[in-house]
């Protein structure tokens, strides 16, 4: 049985910044990095994306984003895993269609082979 390397919270608050840099530049290949290829991610819509469909919508440029903060919130270390909040103010375009203002994300990171990547999540517009 191999031991569960720990994770901190510096590491996932890390994680997110990377992530969020990599979306508002549509970094593919950070973001290759850092999505698991079975990805399950739920947009405000309802709609459920995997990661190739937010690779393609990054690459044929159909999600933008032009102004963003973002706010960190909770963290919850579980073994190789975590469960992280963000908030994002922004602006921009979502699977081709107008998006602006307050989004709340829920993330699932799992650590594999050193590497943390996004397993799931969701995010809802509060604003």
């Amino acid at each position: 049985m191999t031991i569960p390397t720990a994770i901190t919270h510096q590491e996932i608050m890390q994680c997110e910044q990377l992530l969020f840099e990599a979306m508002r530049s549509s970094d593919v290949e950070t973001l290759d990095k850092l999505l698991h290829d079975d990805l399950i991610f739920m947009i405000p819509n309802g709609q459920t994306v995997t990661k190739k469909a937010d690779l393609d919508s990054h690459k044929a440029g159909t999600m933008t984003i032009d102004e963003a903060n973002l706010t960190f919130g909770e963290i919850a270390l579980i073994d190789d895993c975590a469960v992280s909040t963000v908030t994002m103010t922004a602006s921009g375009k979502m699977l081709g269609q107008p998006l602006s203002g307050e989004f709340r994300y829920v993330r699932m990171w799992k650590k594999f082979d050193g590497q943390m990547k996004v397993i799931g999540g969701s995010c809802i517009q509060t604003q």
